[in-house]
């Protein structure tokens, strides 16, 4: 073989080279949630459904976050939670399963987890009042969004974790040492 042939070829290489880690690069950006995005898409239903149920005082979800009854007992802490509920647990799982995107996936991670530390606090707010007196109460719809949430914070943690070498991966041996 003469160098001008060798050329060619090592050209073609080169280039068949650059296309396998483009590719290697955009698999590493991308989730697969497997059966952990039916336990997502059953969240983001059980979200809906705890919107129509009452969350203080007898409102329903999507009036306290719509603030469409300005009711005297519904503090702003229960408004806030549930923006994030709807904005990281419903719209953006949502997005995130639709797109697969491992960056979107983390963000939704990180939302519904801070949210579920927010719900916590909600609830107590409506539990609690400044006279020392009992609050209003949370209602069940309320109650039911913050654990759905935290479902939903150990499931999009698993998914963003399970990537290959990550920390829940399910294809390494036990035997085998993690880089």
């Amino acid at each position: 073989m003469t160098s001008s042939e060798r050329k060619p070829e090592s050209l073609n290489i080169a280039r068949l080279r650059e296309e396998i880690d483009e590719v290697e690069r955009g698999a590493l950006r991308r989730i697969d949630p497997g059966v952990r995005a039916m336990v997502i898409a059953v969240c983001a239903l059980v979200l809906v459904i705890a919107a129509i149920l009452p969350w203080v005082t007898g409102v329903s979800g999507w009036e306290v976050v719509s603030g469409a009854v300005n009711s005297i007992g519904i503090n702003v802490l229960p408004k806030v939670f549930g923006i994030g509920v709807y904005l990281f647990g419903l719209i953006g799982s949502a997005v995130a399963l639709g797109t697969r995107r491992w960056s979107l996936a983390w963000l939704c991670t990180f939302g519904c987890g801070f949210f579920t530390v927010f719900g916590l606090v909600s609830i107590w707010s409506q539990e609690s009042s400044p006279s020392h007196q009992p609050g209003p109460g949370p209602g069940i719809g309320l109650d039911l969004a913050l654990v759905t949430m935290l479902v939903l914070t150990i499931t999009w943690a698993r998914v963003v974790w399970s990537r290959p070498g990550g920390v829940f991966d399910n294809n390494n041996d036990e035997g085998q040492q993690r880089s």
